[in-house]
C-alpha cells in the first residue's frame, strides 16, 4: 500500500469527507484530493504528517507507517528526523555504534 491509498483508506475508515479532513488540516478539499490521487507529494514536514495523524485518530502503529510512507522508500521518516533534530545526544551514539561502517 502506498501513501495514497493508506490516506485515502483511513479517512474513508472514519467516515470522513475529504472536505472534513481539508479543514482540519487548513488545506482544501481539492488539495487532499490530489493527494489521495498522487498527483499532490505527501505532506513532508513531521508537524504536518502529525496533524494529518490526529486528524485520522490513527493508532501509534499507523501513524508510524504514516510517516513511512510519506517519505518512500528511500527517504527517512519525518518522526525519525524530528527525534534526531530534538535529540543531540543520539547523534554521538550513532556515530558510535555505525563507527567504521561506510554510509
Amino acid at each position: 500500500m502506498d501513501f495514497c491509498q493508506f490516506l485515502k483508506t483511513k479517512r474513508k475508515e472514519k467516515n470522513m469527507s475529504l472536505q472534513s479532513l481539508a479543514e482540519k488540516l487548513h488545506y482544501t478539499k481539492q488539495y487532499i484530493y490530489y493527494m489521495e490521487q498522487g498527483q499532490n507529494k505527501p505532506f513532508q514536514s513531521y508537524e504536518k504528517l502529525k496533524q494529518l495523524a490526529d486528524a485520522l485518530e490513527l493508532n501509534k502503529e499507523d501513524e508510524y507507517k504514516l510517516y513511512s510512507l510519506a517519505c518512500g522508500n528511500d527517504g527517512v521518516p519525518a518522526d525519525i528526523i524530528h527525534i534526531l533534530i530534538k535529540n543531540k545526544k543520539l547523534h554521538q551514539e550513532i556515530r558510535e555504534k555505525f563507527a567504521g561502517e561506510e554510509v
